[in-house]
């Protein structure tokens, strides 16, 4: 990348990986750049249709998301980002999608069942921290309130991490999950 950035967003796809947004010298970014390892180059995509930072990103399939964060209001004030889009490398394209049903910056995000779940964060527009855990179905393109956490929490990071339990009595294995209800 040509100049430091933070507040910026990563994922990977096809041995890629893709960095949006962020801040640079006090400016919020809408750019997507894309690193290979195996070259050790940085190549500018598609920017993104709207400028964020503290936001987050993540792949589902052959589509990477963004969500969320912040941007400016005016000259000296921040604004949740509410709008979603998603990235397409084999167009080069961006597509937006489903508007967050709250805002929510510098968040945790995870992939279970193909479903995204932001978890906590901070909304610009209310100041404070957040407890909400939301869900993006991106076959229903919808978005949905599973549950609030113990307590608001700020800054925090999540993955997914598949354990195997051992299987019961009939053989097979359980599948019982709080995400997975309806």
């Amino acid at each position: 990348m040509n100049e430091p950035h933070y507040g910026h967003a990563g994922t990977v796809f096809g041995g890629l990986m893709y960095i949006s947004g962020g801040i640079t010298h006090d400016t919020f970014q809408k750019e997507l750049m894309c690193f290979d390892p195996d070259t050790d180059k940085w190549t500018q995509k598609a920017p993104m249709t709207t400028v964020r930072g503290l936001h987050c990103m993540c792949t589902v399939g052959d589509r990477l998301y963004v969500i969320g964060g912040n941007h400016f209001r005016g000259t000296s004030d921040y604004d949740d980002v509410l709008s979603c889009e998603y990235y397409s490398p084999s167009l080069d394209q961006w597509t937006p999608i489903a508007a967050m049903l709250r805002g929510q910056s510098d968040v945790g995000v995870a992939v279970f069942e193909n479903k995204i779940y932001v978890v906590g964060g901070y909304s610009w527009n209310n100041r404070c921290m957040v407890e909400i855990v939301q869900k993006y179905d991106p076959e229903k393109d919808e978005w949905h309130k599973v549950f609030d956490l113990p307590e608001s929490l700020g800054g925090i990071r999540a993955c997914t991490l598949t354990v195997f339990p051992p299987e019961d009595n009939s053989g097979s294995p359980s599948r019982e999950s709080p995400l997975s209800a309806p």
